[in-house]
């Protein structure tokens, strides 16, 4: 009966450690830390609680300066996806528009606007920021310490850059 016994505690005490070691090897292993550069906004520890919420992360917090995000590699790949099909469509609307057209590279480091002298500012500002918000994430996800945006707007009919 003692033999029994010890054997039924060490295999209760091994299990207790595997089920103490899966998630802190999870955590430790499996789980990244991003820390973007932010300006400072004032919902956007909301903005962070809602995609830990939608499960592109599993926490983050913001100490005004910097956005600090931590997710597993699955989730980083599940949101690099989510923002290449945003683009995808924000690109697809964009350009079914008559006097305006988006161009990403596929390294999403350079935006090119292509447009007419119809084109109207409000038509144009909500592809413009939701594409380069886009960018700049999709660059971050992927490992870029410093992103940025290099953006040219040519004219439509010449293709002759203007800005």
């Amino acid at each position: 009966m003692k033999k029994k016994g010890k054997i039924i505690i060490g295999a209760v005490s091994a299990l207790l450690a595997i089920a103490i070691l899966i998630p802190v090897s999870y955590y430790f292993i499996f789980t990244e830390t991003i820390v973007l550069d932010s300006m400072p906004a004032p919902d956007i520890q909301e903005q962070i609680d809602i995609y830990a919420e939608l499960g592109y992360c599993i926490s983050g917090h913001s100490d005004g300066e910097n956005i600090e995000i931590r997710l597993t590699r699955q989730q980083r790949q599940k949101w690099i996806k989510d923002v290449q099909e945003e683009v995808d469509f924000l690109l697809d609307e964009a350009n079914d528009l008559n006097d305006m057209n988006f161009e990403v590279s596929g390294d999403f480091k350079e935006l090119i606007l292509i447009a007419n002298e119809n084109m109207s500012f409000n038509s144009m500002t909500p592809y413009l920021l939701g594409l380069t918000y886009d960018m700049q994430l999709f660059q971050v996800l992927n490992g870029e310490d410093d992103w940025g945006i290099c953006f040219t707007l040519k004219d439509m009919d010449t293709y002759e850059v203007l800005y």
